[in-house]
């Protein structure tokens, strides 16, 4: 797969949530991260609540810029099918440019973990 290829990159991630059975595939997101992406709102937000200062934010903010980068793409699928809370779920792809390999992670909803 070209790592820069959004169009491959989306028909990897769908291939792989097709191969694991685990419902029907319908595109959410697809987001190209370098790992070095700052720390989100939300997640300052959830550090700030938990008693987070300033100097503990921008310590982290420091310390994930210190780490290796890890190009990647992220891609959120909606999953239908009957066996999950409402008939949906969500379903996380991720594909790493060191490896190419799609890894596949689905929202446990209420009723048990989906193979």
């Amino acid at each position: 797969m070209e790592a820069h290829d959004r169009e491959s990159a989306i028909a990897v991630a769908e291939a792989c949530v097709r191969a694991a059975g685990v419902g029907e595939p319908k595109l959410l997101t697809d987001y190209r991260l370098t790992g070095r992406e700052p720390l989100s709102d939300g997640t300052v937000k959830n550090m700030r609540e938990m008693g987070a200062t300033d100097a503990d934010v921008e310590s982290m903010q420091q310390i994930r810029q210190k780490l290796p980068p890890r190009p990647r793409w992220e891609i959120q699928f909606l999953l239908f099918d009957p066996r999950y809370v409402g008939g949906v779920t969500v379903a996380f792809v991720t594909i790493e440019d060191a490896t190419g390999k799609p890894g596949l992670k689905v929202f446990e909803r209420q009723g048990g973990r989906v193979p």
